[in-house]
């Protein structure tokens, strides 16, 4: 137990230890240029760190621990909230993204207040304290929701303090991120991302193959509740058209995330925006649908847990080595927060 619990801690340490000097690394080398490179990598972020920095930013927390969580609880109604997140990151790249690269740049606009500000002409400043005191209000929240999600990975992964690990997660990712800015943040949003991805993926293979298949999954769940396996969760029209449109409008946040429409304002060329949002989009449906059925696979393998949100650390650490469980302690989505807000 003990060389397991070794592994774990020397795979997260080496994670920790890469993302401070990454820090340092782009602090020394981009110190001298000028406020456009610290918060939006001076415009010249490539396809693949675009892509792949918008889905690890937007799924977050909530891919490690939310969306795993809810479908642990709800079933299969949990692809109504999947469905309206995918549509609206869709609607990032493919409805507003070509005109918001554009146009922030011929206004140098370096964020989404900045850009309001200037786009209307905003010059008694009421549009700009609007903008900020939305962001302030929300984004806190959302902030304090990733902490909140680090502090359970950690629990989960290590059976450290919640808040303990919080505070820990955050020392890290702040020192990092304002050392770094924003590139510093993508380049570990590709790390992480990819990781994860590929982690949801494997989990969800090798849970399948502990509840002997998909006959197996449905049969175990089907003994604990049957409404768990299908869309409506057994419910009436009415609970259900209100069911329905509260998860899809939630999955509409992402349309106006902050942090996921600066990295549209951050790639190099805006002729890449569409295929940078087809990548992005296949993270999406890959992350958001195994997160699903991990949640149900979590139900058949525990049927029964202290917390739901904690179902993605366990089945982590039931079937993936000691050095992967380390590395799936990953920082949510905080640090492109403290350069929006």
């Amino acid at each position: 137990m003990f060389n397991q619990v070794a592994w774990v801690w020397i795979a997260f340490a080496a994670y920790n230890l890469l993302l401070v000097g990454l820090g340092i690394y782009l602090y020394r080398l981009y110190r001298d240029e000028d406020l456009s490179e610290y918060v939006l990598a001076g415009r010249k972020l490539g396809l693949i760190p675009t892509a792949l920095s918008a889905y690890a930013s937007g799924t977050s927390g909530w891919g490690l621990v939310g969306i795993t969580g809810m479908a642990y609880v709800t079933g299969l109604p949990m692809l109504w909230y999947a469905t309206g997140g995918i549509l609206w990151s869709y609607a990032t790249f493919f409805l507003i993204g070509r005109r918001l690269r554009v146009l922030s740049g011929e206004l140098d606009s370096l964020t989404l207040t900045d850009f309001f500000c200037k786009r209307f002409d905003d010059k008694n400043n009421i549009l700009r304290v609007a903008v900020t005191v939305i962001c302030l209000v929300f984004m806190i929240g959302y902030v304090a929701s990733q902490m909140s999600a680090a502090g359970k990975a950690f629990l989960g992964f290590l059976d450290i303090g919640y808040v303990q690990g919080t505070i820990f997660s955050a020392t890290v990712v702040i020192f990092y991120t304002f050392l770094s800015g924003f590139r510093g943040v993508a380049y570990t949003d590709v790390v992480q991302g990819g990781f994860l991805l590929i982690g949801l993926v494997a989990l969800t293979m090798l849970g399948f193959v502990h509840c002997d298949g998909l006959s197996g999954l449905v049969g175990s769940i089907s003994a604990q509740d049957s409404s768990l396996l299908t869309v409506t969760g057994g419910r009436a029209l009415g609970p259900l058209l209100g069911f329905v449109f509260s998860w899809f409008a939630s999955g509409a946040m992402g349309f106006g995330n902050p942090h996921v429409a600066t990295r549209v304002m951050a790639i190099d060329d805006d002729l890449k925006l569409r295929n940078a949002g087809l990548l992005t989009v296949t993270c999406n449906v890959t992350a958001i649908y195994t997160g699903v059925w991990l949640g149900l696979i979590g139900r058949a393998v525990f049927p029964t847990i202290p917390d739901p949100e904690l179902v993605f650390p366990m089945l982590a650490v039931k079937f993936a080595p000691p050095f992967v469980v380390g590395l799936f302690i990953v920082d949510p989505n905080v640090k492109t927060q403290f350069l929006r807000i």
